[in-house]
């Protein structure tokens, strides 16, 4: 190891304190500011690993941004890799923004062989209100990822919009690309349920996870919501109603009336 005449100073004290504490403190001086004792430099593999990667280093916004609108840029960028996606044909509802793709060298050679299949989707992680839903598929204990929906019905008065944009990314999964599953894994969103429930003759297996957050919050509140009762009385049979009510002890296991 080098040395060198940077005149520093290491000093530790320990001292019972008053209060029966014991007291340490630590003084370091070092005047000089040499080179460190051993080689603090990167190694040159190191280096060329972080030059081969150095787009991980950029925000994914400037590399595969192409447009400023979301689903344009996104078309955009999938035009790019046609040797590997195929983008559905599917027209959306008016107010609903909608592209799908699958991942053509996975799940052409999947045709007919998929039994089990997980749909999920991204929630609330979007500023405009744009959802990712996924559908992988199983094939000899290994998950492969099918096909992907961009989908945002933030901009559509329609009653069940996002159910019916998704039965028309199913349709398409079954009809051209095969993919009929006998089991179906999903949380507990409605529409996913009743997109499989329209589209394929599945049994839905709910995650386990989810009923038991659901149950658990559902029971964590203390005071729930009720719907008070209302009991109409007929006139003439208000005074025989009002002997009997006094006759009791209490008065609180009555609802609340409107005479």
């Amino acid at each position: 190891m080098h040395r060198f005449d940077c005149k520093s100073m290491l000093r530790v004290s320990s001292l019972n304190g008053d209060d029966g504490q014991r007291k340490i403190s630590i003084s370091l001086r070092h005047l000089d500011s040499h080179v460190p004792y051993y080689d603090v430099g990167m190694p040159p593999e190191a280096a060329a690993i972080i030059r081969d990667g150095v787009e991980w280093s950029t925000p994914v916004q400037l590399v595969g941004k192409r447009d400023e609108l979301q689903l344009p840029s996104a078309r955009a960028l999938l035009k790019e890799l046609e040797d590997d996606v195929d983008v559905l044909d599917i027209h959306p509802a008016d107010g609903v923004q909608q592209l799908a793709f699958v991942m053509k060298k996975i799940i052409q050679p999947l045709r007919g062989k998929v039994v089990e299949i997980g749909t999920d989707a991204t929630y609330g992680t979007n500023s405009k209100h744009l959802e990712l839903y996924t559908v992988l598929g199983e094939h000899d204990n290994a998950g492969f990822p099918l096909s992907y929906c961009l989908l945002s019905t933030a901009e559509s008065i329609d009653i069940g919009k996002r159910k019916a944009a998704l039965e028309a990314w199913a349709r398409k999964l079954r009809d051209t690309y095969g993919v009929i599953p006998v089991f179906v894994h999903v949380d507990k969103d409605m529409a996913e349920i009743g997109m499989i429930r329209s589209v394929w003759n599945a049994k839905i297996q709910l995650c386990l996870w989810h009923l038991k957050r659901a149950v658990r919050t559902r029971l964590d509140k203390r005071k729930l919501s009720t719907t008070p009762k209302v009991v109409q009385i007929p006139p003439n049979t208000r005074a025989e109603f009002w002997s009997r009510q006094h006759s009791l002890e209490t008065k609180s296991l009555f609802p609340v009336l409107m005479l």
